[in-house]
C-alpha cells in the first residue's frame, strides 16, 4: 500500500485518554455540526477510537513532542506561561502550560 492510498482521518482533539485492560484508549471527537452546547458552541462527538499499547503510546507521544516543537519553532504554536486561561484545555490540572494555536484554521479538501 503506498502513501497515496492511506485512509485519513480528521479529528478536532481527544475527548478521553484511559488505560483499560493494560491497552492505552483515545476517544477521539468532532464538533458537531448541529448540536450545540449550552453556551451556543459546537458539542463535541466522539466519532472514533486509536487503542495501542503502551510501548505504541510512549513512541507516539515522542513523536508528538517532536512535532510540537518543530510548530513551536516555525512559530504556529505559542506557550503561555503567565497563568492564562487554559479552560479550554482538555486537561485536569489547570496549572499545566496552556497553547495558543497561531496558525490559520485548517481547511478540509472535503468541503469548499
Amino acid at each position: 500500500m503506498s502513501n497515496d492510498s492511506l485512509p485519513e482521518l480528521y479529528t478536532d482533539g481527544i475527548s478521553n485518554l484511559e488505560v483499560s485492560n493494560g491497552m492505552v484508549r483515545m476517544d477521539l471527537y468532532s464538533l458537531s455540526g448541529k448540536e450545540k452546547e449550552a453556551d451556543g458552541a459546537p458539542s463535541k462527538v466522539e466519532r472514533q477510537r486509536i487503542i495501542m499499547s503502551p510501548q505504541g503510546f510512549l513512541e507516539c507521544f515522542s513523536t508528538m513532542q517532536n512535532m510540537f516543537q518543530k510548530l513551536e519553532e516555525a512559530g504556529l504554536l505559542k506557550r503561555q506561561d503567565d497563568g492564562g486561561d487554559t479552560t479550554e484545555q482538555n486537561s485536569p490540572n489547570q496549572n499545566d502550560t496552556a497553547v495558543e494555536n497561531t496558525a490559520a484554521d485548517p481547511k478540509s479538501p472535503n468541503f469548499s
